[in-house]
Formats: structure tokens, sequence, C-alpha cells
């Protein structure tokens, strides 16, 4: 398969061309500073509400976790793990042992720590914490809770994670119902 072949080009042209494009490029640059000094000023007209939103949010998914716990026993007869209404589900799922830093720690902070103490076999080649041999070690005993805390990590032993799920459709639905 040939190549399309273009006109034969001189200088004058290439640098009509040139031109055209740069004019072009700058025009794409202008318009989106223009653009994002928009989406700025809609941020900063905008942040407070949202921040009050989401406050809002926090506070009542913390409330409902609160009474789901305290009503786990009658929301989840016979062992269920959730619990499905018209509008949204709420649960609990199992999580395994964890390894993660502490507040202002890097991994590859916490993984220079642990080989100077002497933990090698817990540290992968590309120098950082090694999680599972970390959950191994402490399960075997060979390193112990203050020797992660010195490293800047913490092991979060398995639990149960509560989740809950928004119908969001349902819920639309039922502001239009009220406000017919």
């Amino acid at each position: 398969m040939r190549k399309a072949k273009a006109q034969p080009l001189d200088r004058e042209e290439l640098a009509r061309r040139l031109y055209e494009l740069g004019r072009e490029e700058l025009k794409l640059e202008a318009l989106e500073m223009e653009m994002n000094q928009d989406i700025d000023r809609v941020k900063k007209r905008f942040a407070g509400r949202l921040e009050t939103r989401r406050t809002v949010i926090e506070q009542l998914a913390r409330d409902l976790r609160v009474a789901c716990e305290d009503s786990r026993a009658d929301l989840l007869p016979k062992g269920r793990k959730s619990v499905e209404t018209i509008f949204g589900k709420v649960g609990w799922r199992k999580q395994g042992d964890r390894v993660s830093a502490q507040k202002g720690v890097s991994m590859d902070a916490a993984a220079k720590i642990l080989q100077l103490r002497g933990f090698d076999d817990l540290v992968r080649r590309r120098l950082e914490p090694d999680k599972p041999a970390i959950k191994a070690a402490m399960d075997a005993g060979t390193i112990e809770e203050t020797d992660l805390r010195e490293a800047g990590l913490r092991l979060v032993r398995a639990g149960e994670d509560w989740w809950y799920e928004v119908d969001r459709q349902s819920v639309a639905d039922r502001i239009g119902e009220e406000a017919a």
C-alpha cells in the first residue's frame, strides 16, 4: 500500500502552516485557561455547600452504622450478612489481616527501618515492607508490635467491615413523589 503524497512544501508554506498550527495551539491554551478559571470560580462558589453536604452525609452514615450495629441481630436473622430495603442495603463483610503504614510514615521508610532492625526477610527487593511476610512473622512471634511501630507500621487484625449502598433511583423517585 502506497502512502498518499501531499503537495510539495517550500519554506514559505512551511512557515505559514507552522504559524497556523501555533495560532490554534495558543487559542486552545487560552480557552483551556479561561475554562480552568471558570472551573475554579465555580469550585469556590460551591465549596462551602459541598463540605456541608459531606459533613451531613458522614454523620448520617455514622448514625446509621451505630443503629445497625445495635439492631444487627434483628436485621440479620439466621447468619445473613446483609439486608436490603427499597432504598438500599447494609451489611457486614469479613476482612483479613492487613499491614498498613502509620500516619506520616511511608512504606519505603518502614521497609528501611525493618532492614536496619535485621528483618531483611520481611522487606521485598523493591524496598517496601513485605506485608504477607510481616503478618506471618507476627503470627510466628519473630517480630513484635513494637518493632512494627518503630518502623512506622501497624498490623490491623481481621474483623468485619460495615458497608452500605444507597439505591439512588429509589431515593430520587421518592423525592419526586414528595415534591409532587
